[in-house]
């Protein structure tokens, strides 16, 4: 049996001009978006953002350098689980 991922927040990472890096953690509902920042169109759901896309956070608007899951967890099915965080189905 596989279990279903939960991905509970992302950490974009950020390079500047002065070639420092910023970091936001973005917490995910179940439909793949966060409180704290928009992805930049064409994209439309937080989760849906790669490297090289724009994400828009406060009143800046920032290319992402890399992005990865900050908190997640293996999750079985049937399972009563938070209302946060985006099931992500695994192949199998």
């Amino acid at each position: 049996m596989t279990m279903p991922r939960v991905i509970y927040s992302l950490i974009f990472d950020f390079r500047t001009l002065s070639g420092a890096t910023r970091q936001l953690v973005a917490p995910l509902d179940a439909a793949g978006q966060s409180p704290h920042c928009l992805p930049v169109p064409p994209k439309q759901r937080v989760i849906d953002l790669r490297v090289g896309d724009f994400v828009r956070h406060g009143r800046n608007v920032d290319e992402i350098a890399a992005v990865r899951a900050y908190r997640e967890a293996d999750w079985p099915d049937g399972a009563t689980r938070l209302a946060e965080g985006y099931e992500v189905r695994r192949a199998g």
